[in-house]
């Protein structure tokens, strides 16, 4: 199962989706367009309100320059994550990825406030442009030193589609993203039916040290529908083929694995949860569209390394924000809900409006269940 699933992330690492379809935007209102842009310009009488609604994709609305929405989501989910925390500040500038990419959130800090406080006229950087041209830039460039090549998985940025989930995980080792917030670790161990606990290296143990981690991805199966399911699952599974050293005989045994920490009362105020809706049967790409029910609330337990069984603390997280891929594995359109002091907004592109009525709401639940795909929790 281990050399199955191994097969099937190296695939993962390939996978591209085809060009942003925004055929595949579902509209929130009863015009077919956004609360942004129902929302008439600014005139005597109009409420605080209304000029919050209008001003939202003025103010925080990305370009898609051409294949760019898997980065536009990617980008607000990361700055939903520094937000909420006051974390903007706390970006290292020690490259000029992570000077461009700090000038970015930073700029969507203020023109966000700015709309709060009904005080915003417009955007020096019209859908952020020139940011985003600058971000990428800087993104290529530190891809090219570290792997020689300035493509992801052969795809070129701007003009190649490409998953979310791997352009998540390079830029936030780029910006350093876990060294911002606390982060934690994973450990995985074989139960063997003597009782003896044979450690397992996973993705976060390497040669014998741990790495830090603020995301944790989980695989998805016929019998789990919701992510309560999914955690136990994944963190409890059974491994075929395990070589009994001794006996040199090849048994089924127990896998757990732990999210862990080195100080117990040290745990990640926000993780990032991947659901693996694409996998590679050995022919083509394929996308898991079962609904998996994403709770507001979620427990997570997380382990003092080298006493996974005796303590523990459990945290509870609620939901901040959700990545969605909407369309197959040949293709789709990403875009990202963010819940920020209790409202949700809806970032696709260059298009922000806030989730207001109740069928919004109801809409949202239905398409985060149905195809949310990387998960922000906050405690």
């Amino acid at each position: 199962m281990i050399k199955k699933l191994s097969v099937i992330l190296l695939f993962l690492l390939a996978f591209m989706i085809a060009s942003c379809d925004n055929s595949g935007q579902s509209s929130l209102g009863s015009s077919g367009k956004s609360p942004a842009q129902n929302t008439p310009s600014n005139s005597n009488g109009l409420s605080a309100f209304k000029n919050q609604a209008n001003f939202l994709s003025q103010a925080l609305g990305t370009t898609n320059l051409g294949n760019t929405c898997f980065a536009n989501s990617v980008h607000k989910l990361i700055w939903s994550y520094l937000r909420n925390g006051d974390k903007v500040s706390a970006i290292p500038q020690k490259t000029l990825l992570q000077k461009e990419f700090y000038g970015f959130m930073n700029s969507l800090d203020i023109n966000f406030d700015a709309v709060l406080n009904n005080n915003f006229s417009q955007n020096s950087d019209p859908g952020f442009k020139n940011k985003l041209n600058l971000v990428f830039n800087e993104f290529s460039l530190e891809q090219r030193n570290a792997t020689g090549s300035e493509t992801i998985s052969g795809m070129k940025i701007r003009s190649d589609q490409m998953d979310a989930d791997e352009y998540f995980k390079l830029l936030a080792d780029y910006i350093e993203l876990n060294s911002i917030q606390n982060s934690f670790m994973v450990s995985s161990q074989i139960l063997l039916k003597n009782g003896v606990k044979k450690p397992l290296n996973t993705e976060s143990l390497n040669t014998g040290h741990f790495s830090s981690n603020i995301f944790y991805s989980l695989n998805l199966n016929d019998n789990d529908k919701s992510l309560d399911e999914l955690m136990k699952s994944n963190l409890t599974e059974e491994v075929e083929d395990v070589l009994d050293e001794n006996t040199k005989t090849k048994h089924n045994e127990i896998k757990r694995t732990y999210l862990t920490l080195s100080d117990i009362n040290n745990y990640p105020k926000k993780l990032f949860i991947t659901l693996k809706r694409f996998y590679f049967d050995g022919q083509f790409n394929n996308k898991i569209e079962d609904k998996i029910k994403i709770p507001n609330n979620l427990a997570i337990y997380f382990h003092l390394i080298n006493n996974h069984e005796k303590t523990y603390r459990e945290v509870n997280y609620y939901l901040q924000g959700v990545i969605i891929h909407n369309g197959t594995s040949a293709a789709g359109h990403y875009y990202v809900y963010i819940n920020d002091g209790g409202k949700w907004y809806r970032h696709d592109d260059a298009h922000v409006s806030e989730i207001m009525t109740s069928e919004d709401q109801k809409q949202m639940w239905n398409d985060i269940e149905k195809n949310g795909y990387i998960l922000l929790f906050d405690s």
